[in-house]
């Protein structure tokens, strides 16, 4: 029985895994983080998105996707240290209209994902 109960839990914790799992739709399309890639793939929506090399470096929320992440190409945001730093060579994203929405979807990418930056990024590069 105990073992019953065990394989429900993780069944329970997998089926949410997979419901909210970040960037679902484009994770393993290995967009690559070139103007020319940011130009053809990322919307001019509003949602978040993620930057990624072996691991998740960065994860934000933007007004427009596409121009958040040609500004992390063209080296034009708060975030050059962490891209020179780290390299990232790929992005992720997803469209979430609402702001209020945007900004609870975000928090969970972070969980889920445990990015070496995101939220707060200003707040530690003034530190530094």
């Amino acid at each position: 029985m105990r073992v019953e109960r065990e394989d429900l839990r993780k069944g329970r914790r997998a089926g949410r895994q997979l419901m909210s799992e970040a960037f679902a739709a484009n994770r393993y399309r290995k967009y690559e983080l070139t103007a020319q890639s940011v130009m053809k793939l990322a919307p001019e929506a509003g949602g978040i998105y993620g930057l990624y090399s072996a691991i998740w470096i960065y994860v934000d929320e933007a007004e427009n996707i596409r121009r958040r992440l040609l500004d992390h190409v063209t080296g034009g945001d708060d975030a050059d240290y962490f891209i020179q730093r780290y390299r990232p060579f790929g992005f992720a994203f997803e469209t979430i209209s609402p702001p209020e929405e945007r900004s609870r979807r975000l928090q969970e990418v972070i969980v889920e994902l445990e990015p070496l930056c995101g939220i707060g990024l200003k707040e530690r590069l003034r530190a530094k």
